[in-house]
């Protein structure tokens, strides 16, 4: 079952400050502005590229994990919530 944690502005500044000094290797997908899905380091509050689906977001999260050949994305729902936690 996947956790109810809902995504805000708020979280994304607390985790970023939480985790700015640390490479962690966590990535989320989540959604953006304008219909956009982002993928984001934890840590950082800027997305790394944004996407127009979800969909293509999990790709590159994908990739880009699988080239560091270590870390996990962390799927979010339009909402926010978490959906899906994966390890690469």
């Amino acid at each position: 079952m996947a956790e109810k944690t809902i995504y805000t502005r708020k979280l994304g500044i607390a985790v970023a400050r939480k985790a700015r000094n640390s490479n962690s290797g966590i990535f989320h997908v989540i959604p953006s502005h304008a219909d956009k899905w982002g993928v984001v380091a934890e840590g950082s509050v800027r997305p790394l590229r944004a996407f127009s689906s979800k969909n293509q977001a999990v790709i590159f999260a994908k990739k880009y994990v699988l080239l560091r050949k270590a870390g996990q994305i962390v799927v979010h729902g339009a909402d926010g919530s978490v959906l899906t936690r994966v390890k690469v």
